[in-house]
């Protein structure tokens, strides 16, 4: 009784939690002050503020100009299937003897890799055999970020059971973000080694993978992925432009187009596998169905749809989800009906309708309806757009909506989406800012510019938060402040503080 509670507790929470807009919290992540033994937050007065700061050699644009590329088009790429190669590197990634120790090795030693060791020392550390360890996958991870053809993952139905499911993609995404924390690591053991072209190379391969990861599984978790490889490529980025010997990565930086942060694949096919997940819910409802065809459609639905946006493999036992349906019923029927009526059915067929009937045709239009209005912004790739269309489905609703049961679990994803697409680009632009700067101090003697509009020869990129140029102040002739505003809720580090060696 117990566990039959619990599921039925599970729909309510999610109703009463949408309706108090939780799900905003949902896409935050809590961060553990040292010491903190409870949830209590610390007081913004008490936190203190953080700046990134970044010690900056002057270098002028690389001759020529387009000698790095963090992005190539495909006319630039060799002929092939990145994702055959990629399937090779994962295989031999999977049948590596050591993978445990190999794992236990970076866990306890990746931090000191990647910040703590002295570029001196690090080519002298465990690193180079730790890699090479990986060497074969690497090859493989290299050889098919070059190529030019990245194919989709389907999933195939065969018998009525899809070869791959949610699960599956979850594990090939972590893969790619395996690859990636390897590409940082051979990234900076290049840096100490003197070998900045490879090491740029390396974050070029992490750029492609991104979007390899978005391409061959379209899907929102994907982009989450691709959006978190370039985090860690920007970051390396960050490192490698202290280093004094460091060429000018502005158009490597510029050559990543505006479609690279498109949501629009991501949602696109998000949309196809749900409609494909949910079609027991969402595939018409014929006028022929029985009461018990109608209820046992119910029944199949609830089985799936925690399945859907949780990835869970916990099936509910049938006779739990029959008593989890009937108990939906009671909760969802006459608030069902009254949506069926403000979509435009008339009143006494919608009061004919069996409550089951109900239920599953008021989610269907509810969830199809704000579904579509969001998801239609990303034809016209009109990130503000969606996020109004967001803000609108967060709005007060009564209770026992049917439609918002689905809705409550798809929004956070989403919401979550937007927010990581809108950070990371403006790392990207900001980082891009830095490679500016730097430019400008190796035209005009070691001096930072006194603002924006006096900055040359590189153009200043804009926030992608304010569509305006980042906020910029010079302390002196060597150093300057770059703002912007907090990027994630308990965001601290909105400004950049940036000084050119003398």
């Amino acid at each position: 009784m117990t566990v039959i509670l619990r599921r039925i507790n599970y729909f309510i929470v999610l109703l009463f939690a949408f309706t108090f807009s939780c799900h905003d919290l949902a896409a935050q992540i809590l961060v553990w002050q040292p010491g903190q033994t409870n949830l209590t937050s610390t007081p913004e007065t008490e936190q203190p503020e953080v700046q990134l700061q970044l010690v900056l050699s002057v270098a002028s644009e690389p001759t020529p100009s387009l000698k790095y590329r963090f992005w190539e088009s495909p006319a630039m790429r060799k002929r092939g299937s990145a994702s055959e190669i990629m399937a090779r590197a994962r295989h031999a990634n999977l049948m590596l003897p050591n993978s445990a120790t190999l794992n236990q090795q970076y866990a306890k030693r990746a931090e000191y890799w990647q910040s703590e060791c002295p570029l001196e020392e690090l080519a002298k550390s465990d690193l180079k055999e730790y890699l090479q360890a990986y060497s074969t996958v690497l090859k493989l991870v290299h050889a098919a970020m070059q190529c030019d053809t990245i194919t989709p993952e389907r999933a195939i139905e065969f018998g009525g059971e899809q070869l791959w499911t949610l699960e599956d993609v979850l594990t090939d995404v972590q893969d790619c973000r395996h690859f990636a924390r390897l590409l940082v690591l051979e990234s900076r053991l290049a840096i100490a080694e003197g070998r900045f072209d490879a090491a740029i190379e390396s974050l070029s391969i992490g750029f492609r993978l991104a979007e390899y990861c978005n391409q061959q599984h379209p899907m929102v978790v994907s982009k989450l992925v691709h959006l978190a490889i370039c985090g860690l490529m920007l970051d390396s980025l960050e490192k490698l432009s202290q280093h004094p010997q460091c060429p000018n990565l502005y158009w490597a930086l510029a050559s990543v187009p505006d479609s690279y942060w498109s949501n629009r694949l991501a949602l696109d096919g998000e949309q196809v596998y749900q409609d494909r997940r949910l079609s027991p819910f969402l595939s018409p409802i014929g006028d022929d169905l029985s009461t018990e065809q109608l209820s046992e459609r119910l029944v199949q639905s609830l089985t799936i749809i925690p399945q859907v946006f949780e990835a869970t493999e916990d099936a509910m036992e049938q006779t739990q989800v029959r008593l989890l349906a009937g108990a939906v019923l009671l909760l969802l029927t006459d608030k069902g009906r009254e949506e069926l009526i403000d979509y435009g059915l008339s009143e006494q067929e919608v009061r004919q309708m069996s409550p089951s009937r109900v239920v599953i045709l008021s989610t269907q239009i509810g969830f199809s309806d704000v579904r579509d209005k969001i998801f239609k912004w990303t034809l016209l790739d009109t990130p503000d757009r969606i996020e109004q269309e967001l803000e609108l489905s967060k709005g007060p609703v009564s209770l026992l909506s049917p439609s918002r049961v689905i809705l409550g679990m798809m929004l956070p994803a989403i919401q979550a989406l937007q927010s990581a697409n809108l950070r990371t680009q403006t790392l990207h632009h900001r980082a891009m800012l830095v490679e500016a700067l730097r430019a400008h101090a190796a035209a005009h003697e070691n001096e930072l510019p006194a603002s924006l509009e006096t900055l040359s020869p590189l153009p200043a990129p804009m926030n992608p938060q304010t569509k305006n140029p980042f906020e910029y102040s010079r302390i002196n002739t060597q150093e300057a402040i770059i703002r912007n505003q907090p990027m994630y809720p308990s965001d601290r580090q909105t400004e950049t503080r940036v000084r050119i060696r003398t």
